[in-house]
């Protein structure tokens, strides 16, 4: 039986969402890991390990840089996203970004432009966009003229300031890691918003701890999105 090569991936980065699409991708037929990057060359060898992957790297550069990787999957923090991405599009490998793409719109922009100047590929990794019924509400003519979107998401995360969800610096807060989800919901059935209203409060280091609101659109459509239960720091009482 004919068999199309294997598509090798190579994987920045190694915690828990590099773990979770690492053994997505071994557990497909024609894909592989072929190699690993980070920073601690120790981590890069265990997950290597893990996934069956011959290289492991300590830099991201020569991930990027190795001939025998066809794709880039970045698993980085946000604001390292840009980093990875531009060393792989400079090495012709076609990238694909965990989400949110970029950590700003001056990021995402510059990646845009170098990908598209070197041809090569480049997409966030927006699970959502790919979920069967999601893609059938958003194409099917049967479910008529959307009107409004409600969307939520969020999780209990007690404040720590070590972890990265709560680091500026890193990109940390909720608005990222969560909103993309209900927010990016909104855009995909109605498109972008004409106007905004959002409130929310902020954590001890200033990243945004919970975000709720109302997006605007057109002709009296608007969607009310939120990504609560951030920050909660007190126990729940007892029943």
């Amino acid at each position: 039986m004919f068999r199309v090569r294997d598509f090798t991936w190579g994987i920045a980065a190694t915690g828990v969402i590099a773990r979770t699409v690492g053994a997505a991708i071994v557990a497909e037929p024609g894909m592989r890991v072929g190699a690993v990057g980070s920073r601690n060359p120790q981590r890069a060898q265990a997950l290597a390990a893990a996934l069956g992957a011959e290289s492991a790297y300590g830099s991201y550069e020569r991930l990027c840089a190795d001939p025998a990787v066809d794709a880039i999957y970045v698993a980085t923090p946000h604001t390292e996203h840009l980093q990875v991405a531009e060393a792989a599009i400079a090495a012709g490998k076609a990238v694909l970004c965990e989400k949110p793409l970029a950590a700003t719109v001056d990021d995402a922009e510059k990646m845009v432009r170098l990908a598209r100047e070197a041809g090569v590929f480049l997409m966030e990794a927006m699970w959502m966009r790919f979920n069967p019924l999601i893609r059938l509400i958003a194409a099917d003519a049967r479910f008529g003229d959307i009107r409004s979107v409600q969307a939520s998401f969020g999780f209990a995360m007690p404040y720590d300031p070590a972890h990265r969800l709560w680091a500026p610096e890193l990109g940390g807060g909720s608005l990222l890691d969560l909103g993309v989800y209900p927010f990016g919901l909104a855009q995909l059935l109605l498109g972008m918003p004409t106007g905004l209203r959002i409130t929310g409060s902020l954590a001890p280091s200033g990243v945004d701890a919970e975000a709720g609101g109302v997006l605007l659109y057109p002709g009296g459509r608007r969607a009310f999105v939120e990504t609560p239960c951030w920050g909660i720091t007190r126990t729940r009482p007892a029943l």
